[in-house]
Protein backbone atom coordinates (compact mmCIF):
# COMPACT_ATOMS: atom_id res chain seq x y z
CA UNK A 1 0.00 0.00 0.00
CA UNK A 2 2.67 2.35 1.09
CA UNK A 3 4.37 1.96 -3.06
CA UNK A 4 0.63 2.63 -4.61
CA UNK A 5 0.58 5.71 -2.15
CA UNK A 6 3.55 7.07 -2.92
CA UNK A 7 3.36 6.36 -6.99
CA UNK A 8 -0.03 8.55 -6.48
CA UNK A 9 1.40 11.53 -4.39
CA UNK A 10 4.40 11.15 -7.29
CA UNK A 11 1.94 11.78 -9.63
CA UNK A 12 -0.07 14.25 -7.78
CA UNK A 13 3.22 16.19 -7.57
CA UNK A 14 3.92 15.68 -11.10
CA UNK A 15 0.53 16.93 -12.13
CA UNK A 16 1.10 20.34 -9.68
CA UNK A 17 4.25 20.63 -11.77
CA UNK A 18 2.73 20.56 -15.00
CA UNK A 19 -0.24 23.34 -13.58
CA UNK A 20 2.36 25.58 -12.33
CA UNK A 21 4.91 25.39 -15.47
CA UNK A 22 2.68 25.49 -18.16
CA UNK A 23 -0.28 28.12 -16.35
CA UNK A 24 -2.78 26.98 -14.79
CA UNK A 25 -5.01 29.47 -16.66
CA UNK A 26 -4.28 27.02 -20.02
CA UNK A 27 -6.55 25.08 -17.96
CA UNK A 28 -9.54 27.20 -18.26
CA UNK A 29 -8.76 29.97 -21.02
CA UNK A 30 -11.16 30.30 -23.37
CA UNK A 31 -11.02 27.36 -26.87
CA UNK A 32 -8.45 28.78 -29.77
CA UNK A 33 -5.51 29.61 -27.20
CA UNK A 34 -2.90 28.66 -29.18
CA UNK A 35 1.02 28.44 -29.60
CA UNK A 36 3.22 26.64 -31.43
CA UNK A 37 4.75 23.64 -29.58
CA UNK A 38 7.26 20.92 -30.02
CA UNK A 39 5.43 17.57 -30.22
CA UNK A 40 8.29 15.28 -29.21
CA UNK A 41 8.26 17.33 -26.05
CA UNK A 42 4.77 16.75 -25.87
CA UNK A 43 4.67 13.54 -25.88
CA UNK A 44 7.30 13.22 -23.37
CA UNK A 45 5.91 15.04 -20.74
CA UNK A 46 2.14 13.11 -21.85
CA UNK A 47 4.23 9.75 -20.89
CA UNK A 48 5.52 11.36 -17.62
CA UNK A 49 1.75 12.36 -16.68
CA UNK A 50 0.33 8.72 -17.23
CA UNK A 51 3.85 6.67 -16.05
CA UNK A 52 1.99 5.74 -12.55
CA UNK A 53 -0.21 3.35 -15.15
CA UNK A 54 3.32 1.89 -17.12
CA UNK A 55 3.84 -0.90 -14.63
CA UNK A 56 6.83 -3.33 -16.66
CA UNK A 57 6.28 -1.65 -19.85
CA UNK A 58 9.01 -0.79 -22.38
CA UNK A 59 8.73 2.22 -24.07
CA UNK A 60 11.09 2.91 -26.99
CA UNK A 61 10.84 6.73 -28.53
CA UNK A 62 11.58 6.78 -32.10
CA UNK A 63 11.52 10.51 -32.38
CA UNK A 64 12.29 12.38 -35.55
CA UNK A 65 14.87 15.30 -34.88
CA UNK A 66 13.32 17.91 -37.65
CA UNK A 67 9.73 17.81 -36.72
CA UNK A 68 8.11 21.11 -37.28
CA UNK A 69 6.66 23.10 -34.52
CA UNK A 70 2.74 22.69 -35.05
CA UNK A 71 0.13 25.62 -33.92
CA UNK A 72 -1.81 23.92 -30.83
CA UNK A 73 -3.16 24.28 -27.55
CA UNK A 74 -0.18 22.28 -25.62
CA UNK A 75 -3.05 20.76 -23.08
CA UNK A 76 -5.02 19.61 -25.39
CA UNK A 77 -2.66 17.87 -27.48
CA UNK A 78 -0.86 16.16 -23.84
CA UNK A 79 -4.68 14.58 -23.16
CA UNK A 80 -4.57 13.10 -27.23
CA UNK A 81 -1.37 11.51 -26.20
CA UNK A 82 -1.69 10.93 -22.22
CA UNK A 83 -5.31 9.13 -23.28
CA UNK A 84 -3.47 7.36 -26.51
CA UNK A 85 -0.25 6.12 -24.39
CA UNK A 86 -2.72 4.89 -20.96
CA UNK A 87 -5.18 3.27 -23.25
CA UNK A 88 -2.14 0.99 -24.56
CA UNK A 89 -0.76 0.56 -20.78
CA UNK A 90 -4.19 -0.56 -19.95
CA UNK A 91 -4.43 -3.06 -23.36
CA UNK A 92 -1.57 -4.34 -22.52
CA UNK A 93 -2.21 -4.67 -18.76
CA UNK A 94 0.94 -2.93 -17.49
CA UNK A 95 3.48 -5.31 -19.36
CA UNK A 96 4.32 -5.18 -23.14
CA UNK A 97 6.16 -2.82 -25.80
CA UNK A 98 5.17 0.50 -26.48
CA UNK A 99 6.36 2.25 -29.48
CA UNK A 100 6.02 6.06 -30.40
CA UNK A 101 7.61 7.23 -33.61
CA UNK A 102 7.72 10.95 -34.71
CA UNK A 103 8.28 11.64 -38.10
CA UNK A 104 7.42 14.63 -40.81
CA UNK A 105 5.45 13.43 -43.44
CA UNK A 106 5.22 16.58 -46.45
CA UNK A 107 3.59 19.36 -44.42
CA UNK A 108 2.57 17.56 -41.52
CA UNK A 109 4.04 15.87 -38.19
CA UNK A 110 2.98 12.33 -38.27
CA UNK A 111 2.98 10.44 -34.54
CA UNK A 112 2.50 6.64 -34.35
CA UNK A 113 1.39 5.22 -30.99
CA UNK A 114 2.10 1.05 -31.01
CA UNK A 115 1.82 -1.50 -28.60
CA UNK A 116 1.80 -5.18 -28.86
CA UNK A 117 -0.96 -5.82 -26.44
CA UNK A 118 -4.30 -8.08 -27.48
CA UNK A 119 -5.38 -5.94 -30.05
CA UNK A 120 -9.04 -4.47 -31.07
CA UNK A 121 -11.59 -6.73 -32.08
CA UNK A 122 -12.72 -6.72 -35.64
CA UNK A 123 -16.11 -6.01 -34.69
CA UNK A 124 -15.49 -2.91 -32.45
CA UNK A 125 -13.20 -1.22 -34.93
CA UNK A 126 -15.73 0.96 -36.51
CA UNK A 127 -17.11 2.18 -33.34
CA UNK A 128 -14.12 3.21 -31.24
CA UNK A 129 -14.00 6.93 -31.89
CA UNK A 130 -18.03 6.75 -31.31
CA UNK A 131 -19.26 8.87 -28.29
CA UNK A 132 -19.95 6.45 -24.79
CA UNK A 133 -18.92 3.14 -26.98
CA UNK A 134 -16.50 1.24 -24.48
CA UNK A 135 -15.28 -2.58 -23.97
CA UNK A 136 -14.22 -1.36 -20.41
CA UNK A 137 -16.29 -1.92 -16.96
CA UNK A 138 -17.72 1.71 -15.84
CA UNK A 139 -14.89 2.05 -13.45
CA UNK A 140 -12.91 1.93 -15.50
CA UNK A 141 -14.09 3.91 -18.70
CA UNK A 142 -16.91 6.02 -20.48
CA UNK A 143 -16.05 5.52 -23.50
CA UNK A 144 -15.36 9.39 -24.32
CA UNK A 145 -11.78 9.06 -24.49
CA UNK A 146 -11.13 8.26 -28.21
CA UNK A 147 -14.08 10.70 -29.27
CA UNK A 148 -12.52 13.45 -27.54
CA UNK A 149 -8.97 12.55 -28.95
CA UNK A 150 -10.65 12.68 -32.57
CA UNK A 151 -12.49 15.93 -32.09
CA UNK A 152 -9.30 18.00 -30.78
CA UNK A 153 -7.17 16.42 -34.13
CA UNK A 154 -10.22 17.95 -35.71
CA UNK A 155 -10.15 20.88 -34.47
CA UNK A 156 -6.55 21.03 -35.37
CA UNK A 157 -7.61 19.68 -39.35
CA UNK A 158 -5.82 16.96 -38.04
CA UNK A 159 -6.81 13.46 -38.14
CA UNK A 160 -6.23 10.03 -36.58
CA UNK A 161 -6.47 6.40 -37.58
CA UNK A 162 -5.85 2.81 -36.02
CA UNK A 163 -4.81 -0.75 -37.51
CA UNK A 164 -4.99 -3.51 -34.98
CA UNK A 165 -5.00 -7.24 -35.42
CA UNK A 166 -4.18 -10.05 -32.45
CA UNK A 167 -0.73 -9.22 -30.93
CA UNK A 168 -0.71 -5.04 -31.79
CA UNK A 169 -2.30 -2.02 -31.98
CA UNK A 170 -0.98 0.93 -34.13
CA UNK A 171 -2.83 4.44 -33.58
CA UNK A 172 -1.20 6.99 -36.51
CA UNK A 173 -2.11 10.71 -35.93
CA UNK A 174 -1.41 13.28 -38.35
CA UNK A 175 -1.14 17.09 -37.45
CA UNK A 176 -0.74 20.04 -40.29
CA UNK A 177 2.70 21.29 -39.69
CA UNK A 178 3.17 25.36 -39.37
CA UNK A 179 5.88 25.77 -42.14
Amino acid sequence: PATIFGRMREQADFFLTVLREGGFDRFVRARDDREYVDINDLLDRSLALVKYEQGNIVVERRYGDDLPAVLAEPVRLIQVFSNLILNACQAMDRRGNLTILTAKTGDAVEVRIADNGPGIPEEHMSHIFEPFYTTKSEVQGTGLGLYIVRDILRDLNGSISVTSKPGSTEFIIVIPANV
